[in-house]
């Protein structure tokens, strides 16, 4: 018959075998006092009665005992089931958080048509339509400029801003596919050149409105920490994986290149404060500018400082 030790060695194979037994310690548990219970039984049978068998020697018949050593590698087995459950909800608990809020950002796919504009804060991402007033994607924009505090009259303006910027974007393409250098640093450069749509609604409606309309968009209006390099002026810093990034050097950050710009200027290694949302509240940090040693992720939050 197998010794409690064999059992033990069984029954982590059994759980490395089938993932889902480690996250259901209570079974787990029931299982092994039912193997321990009936090796008990087997054990106290075969000492109990003979049958009419041949007496067997005392020393031979001798019942092994649940030494303290192997309770205590039972509890420590079931501990470290127990753990493991634990750190597998918290993971997928982060992993639904961030794949919702990824869902969240995503924003229909207009036409594919190089000609046709598409205006979307985002950095080239597909967005909604922007036309001619008469355009349901336009009256959508509109709407969601009013919702960031503007009037009608306003809204209509930024409008028409914004398709001019498209406009130049297009002319500058056509001009450089007729011309031969559309795939060239010269397009990329002159095309880098023009503002952005998201330069140009940030500009237009200050920070504060430029939240609220990113929010009512859908779109990303928040850096997220997926992960923090060792020994990293963010390490350092104690900058923590989830924590989402709100302003560096008293600049707000709604993009990862927000943060890279920002980062970037001034004086190299002057400290600056870095605000970031951690678990709904506010956190102000204090790194030096420059590198942050951070990977981040879009993630689209509730307008405001939390």
């Amino acid at each position: 018959m197998p010794t409690v030790r064999e059992l033990m060695t069984g029954l982590r194979s059994l759980g490395a075998r089938a993932p889902f037994l480690r996250e259901r310690p209570a079974l787990v548990a029931a299982a092994l006092v039912a193997i321990v219970g009936l090796a008990g039984w087997i054990i106290a049978a075969s000492v109990g009665g003979n049958g009419g068998r041949a007496a067997v020697p005392e020393a031979q018949t001798a019942a092994p005992q649940m030494s303290d050593e192997v309770w205590l590698e039972v509890a420590e087995t079931l501990a470290g089931i127990a753990a493991r459950q634990i750190e597998l909800e918290a993971s997928m608990t982060r992993i639904e958080a961030r794949l919702e809020a990824l869902g969240a950002m995503a924003s229909p796919v207009t036409a594919a048509d190089p000609s046709v504009s598409t205006l979307s804060a985002g950095d080239g991402s597909a967005g909604r339509t922007v036309g001619a007033a008469s355009d349901p994607g336009a009256r959508g924009e509109r709407e969601r400029l009013m919702m960031a505090g503007l009037s009608g009259q306003g809204a209509d303006a930024v409008i028409r801003r914004l398709e001019g910027v498209e406009m130049a974007r297009l002319r500058l393409r056509d001009q450089a596919a007729r011309e031969g250098w559309l795939d060239t640093d010269r397009y990329r450069s002159e095309l880098d050149a023009l503002p952005s749509v998201s330069q140009v609604l940030r500009q237009e409606l200050g920070d504060v409105d430029y939240d609220d309309y990113l929010y009512a968009a859908s779109q990303a209006n928040r850096v997220m920490v997926a992960s923090v390099m060792q020994d990293s002026p963010a390490r350092l810093a104690g900058v923590e994986p989830g924590d989402v990034i709100f302003s560096l050097a008293g600049q707000r950050v709604f993009e990862a290149d927000d943060l890279l710009e920002v980062a970037s200027t001034g004086s190299a290694g002057e400290t600056v404060s870095l605000q970031v949302i951690r678990d709904t509240e506010v956190v102000e940090l204090h790194m030096p500018l420059g590198p942050l040693g951070v990977q981040t992720l879009p993630y689209l939050g509730e307008p405001g400082p939390g």
